[in-house]
């Protein structure tokens, strides 16, 4: 009985205590507290990592770009043909086409180990019909460069090689041209020294050649041999283009002129 009293006594302080706004505030327990603190790490950390909804920074951008040009360069058959590869064109050089047939002589004459013509230059540069050489000393070896030149020359119609030293070797290349060129309508290959192999090429490119027209071959030294392909040629005249041919002085006014 006494404990109870005790009890009731106590209880009733404490409750006078309370409703007297007296009792002390009691500490509050700091519960939940960690909970709470690791909850928030893991928020900090997603934002540390990024909102992948968001737009990406200029350096995630530029670090992006930078993969690609590697992927790029690792994998050169994965270029597709649209995007920024294709931004650029790149047109293949082109060579024209020589018509004057300066740049092939020039690099024949330099394979020959010879000296270009300068006179034979300025003229096919220029585009003039005639090409005079008379008296240059030009040799078997600069027949075959100017031969070669003029194969693929469109402008010259009157060649002039008289007393050039030519020989059999620079009259074959000569005739070899005129078998390739349609615009030259005049020759003189006179004082030469041709030969007999000489008469044969020339009666060979005359049987291909359609645009000459006068020929001039005196002082190439036609002997007994020359006279089958001077027979010939003399023969098919009426089938060919060719209107004047000379092939001894003094017998000009027999064989020089042949009508058309």
């Amino acid at each position: 009985l006494r404990e109870c009293q005790t009890k009731m006594s106590s209880t009733m302080m404490v409750a006078g205590s309370i409703h007297s706004g007296d009792q002390e505030e009691l500490p509050v327990p700091n519960v939940g507290s960690d909970d709470r603190e690791e909850e928030t790490q893991p928020q900090e950390t997603s934002k540390e990592d990024g909102d992948e909804s968001g737009p990406p920074s200029d350096a995630d951008s530029a670090r992006a770009e930078s993969q690609n040009a590697e992927g790029l360069e690792d994998n050169p058959d994965d270029i597709s043909d649209t995007g920024w590869d294709t931004d650029l064109e790149i047109e293949e050089e082109k060579s024209e086409y020589d018509v004057t047939g300066c740049k092939s002589y020039i690099s024949i004459c330099k394979s020959l180990g010879i000296v270009p013509t300068s006179n034979f230059i300025r003229t096919i540069q220029a585009k003039r019909p005639e090409v005079s050489l008379r008296h240059h000393g030009i040799g078997s070896k600069g027949a075959k460069a100017i031969a070669v030149a003029l194969t693929s020359n469109t402008s010259v119609t009157h060649l002039d090689l008289s007393d050039n030293g030519l020989k059999t070797e620079g009259g074959v290349a000569v005739t070899g041209m005129l078998k390739e060129n349609c615009y030259i309508t005049y020759l003189d290959l006179s004082d030469n020294d041709l030969g007999s192999a000489g008469a044969y090429a020339i009666e060979a490119m005359m049987k291909s050649n359609n645009t000459l027209t006068h020929c001039k071959l005196q002082g190439n030294g036609f002997d007994d041999k020359a006279a089958e392909p001077i027979a010939e040629i003399i023969r098919v005249l009426d089938a060919i283009n060719l209107q004047t041919i000379v092939f001894v002085e003094r017998f000009t006014d027999q064989l020089s002129h042949y009508p058309s």
